[in-house]
């Protein structure tokens, strides 16, 4: 017979798994989102090729970048109204935010933490889910490397770091759904400013 503490701990797993696999499908949407976007600052040209160009790249950030530049570009010409600029800020902003998130749960991340062996060196361990419920008690730390320089290597983190529950995650996909929808919506006025400010055709 199926001890109940087991079988509860192994469907707390499973929903667990599930909606980490759907969080890190859904951030698709806002990389989507984003390259519609980018496309649309491309107007003079042919579009269908910056969306090649687009999801040419495979870094997520390069992207971003990539969109952000082609944003600021399109507004400058037409007029940096304020309202849409501040608008995008503020979108951008929140890209970043998800994205850092969602690198977290898809890659998990390096640790640095003070060697009870060496005085003053660090040992650096990959926790893949030792951030996310109910993955971290259970979670075990694969050993890197160690420094000896008496202060942790760059990139990695120390201490504590937040963790994810469930809600976080759920919470995650309805964030890249609401995302979405308002990077097209900010796409649909920026494309109306820019056939406003076209040139005329003889």
């Amino acid at each position: 017979m199926t001890d109940p503490d087991e079988q509860r701990a192994s469907e707390e797993l499973l929903a667990m798994e599930t909606w980490l696999g759907r969080a890190i499908s859904d951030f698709s949407r806002v990389e989507k989102a984003l390259g519609d976007l980018y496309q649309n600052c491309f107007w003079r040209c042919d579009m269908s090729l910056a969306m090649h160009c687009y999801f040419a790249v495979n870094d997520s950030s390069t992207r971003q970048k990539m969109t952000a530049r082609a944003v600021y570009f399109s507004l400058n010409y037409v007029g940096n109204p304020d309202d849409q600029v501040e608008r995008w800020n503020a979108l951008r902003n929140r890209v970043e935010e998800l994205s850092r998130d969602r690198n977290r749960l898809a890659h998990g991340e390096v640790r640095a933490t003070k060697s009870a062996e060496y005085h003053d060196s660090y040992q650096v361990f990959l926790t893949p889910y030792a951030h996310i419920e109910p993955y971290a008690s259970a979670a075990t730390s694969h050993f890197i490397s160690k420094t000896s320089e008496g202060r942790a290597p760059s990139g990695v983190f120390q201490g504590e770091q937040r963790r994810f529950t469930l809600d976080d995650i759920k919470n995650f996909t309805v964030c890249c759904e609401e995302l979405s929808r308002e990077i097209y919506d900010f796409r649909k006025h920026l494309v109306s400013l820019l056939s406003k400010s076209r040139p005329k055709e003889n």
